[in-house]
């Protein structure tokens, strides 16, 4: 399984960005490989379909699930087409809070041990 989390730093200590396909970077965890990665934005200063551009970066690197805020109706619909899962930033302020309990309750789903 894939998370994505939009995130304004390459690292999982950077604060989550609240704006999809606006945000400066894509933190991409690999949970089953115990890995991440920090995908810059290249379309974060695009005059318009940002949104719509970033679903399809992430749907390019195999993204199963997105943890941001607020996503616009057209990067809502590409992002669902993508079989992309989206949940909202809610109570998450740090990165590595979102990896720790993502990973617990993927582990727990899948009948392993919590880490």
């Amino acid at each position: 399984m894939k998370l994505a989390v939009t995130a304004q730093g390459k690292d999982l200590d950077a604060a989550l960005d609240p704006r999809f396909g606006r945000c400066q970077y894509f933190i991409i965890i690999d949970l089953d490989a115990g890995k991440h990665e920090a995908v810059v934005n290249k379309y974060a200063t695009e005059a318009g379909g940002a949104g719509i551009q970033s679903a399809q970066l992430l749907a390019d690197y195999g993204v199963d699930v997105l943890v941001t805020g607020k996503v616009g109706p057209k990067a809502a619909r590409a992002l669902k087409e993508a079989g992309i899962e989206v949940y909202a930033e809610g109570v998450f302020a740090r990165l590595f809070v979102v990896v720790k309990y993502t990973k617990i309750f993927w582990r727990a789903s899948r009948g392993y041990a919590a880490v």
